[in-house]
């Protein structure tokens, strides 16, 4: 459980007591965090495609595949006989 979800969600009663989280603001807090989670995932691949068009950038990005590597090559299917 990340410490920003602890200090935001869990409250302290006066006398210092825990007070758990009830489940509509345990259920608001990950459907927020998965939603904007998938955006920013989203929206950094549509950037990184955005950037693949400049020369630098298309060939770091071709640099640091695995498969500018010998030993790991694309995959070649078998020749059939």
């Amino acid at each position: 459980m990340p410490i920003i979800y602890f200090c935001q969600v869990h409250q302290y009663d006066p006398f210092g007591h825990l007070q758990k989280p009830g489940l509509w603001t345990e259920l608001s807090y990950y459907f927020l965090v998965y939603v904007v989670g998938t955006v920013i995932i989203f929206g950094a691949y549509k950037l990184l495609h955005l950037c693949l068009r400049f020369t630098v950038v298309n060939k770091l990005v071709a640099l640091t595949l695995l498969t500018s590597f010998k030993f790991w090559r694309r995959y070649r299917a078998p020749k059939n006989p």
